[in-house]
């Protein structure tokens, strides 16, 4: 598949980052969860839905951009923390 291009820039590297940010943004969201859980707030719900709206769609353009292009933004992630 073509790169998309708008001119001067590509925009996979973009699309990816903006999914791993969002997809990692899902786990962050999940912390007030358990904290409004722990003091019975109430407004757990909230937070949980935009949870899982985070997860599914920053997973979802991760896992596209990883099927349409080698340039996966997480896997570069991981090669970039392990030191070998």
């Amino acid at each position: 598949m073509r790169s998309i291009n708008t001119g001067y820039f590509n925009l996979f590297p973009v699309i990816g980052v903006l999914g791993a940010f969002l997809f990692f943004m899902g786990f962050a969201l999940l912390l007030p969860v358990f904290i409004d859980l722990i003091y019975q707030e109430h407004t757990w719900h909230s937070f949980l839905t935009s949870a899982l709206i985070a997860f599914s769609v920053g997973g979802a353009l991760c896992f596209l951009l990883c099927k349409i292009n080698t340039k996966c933004p997480l896997y570069n992630l991981q090669k970039a923390t392990t030191m070998r």
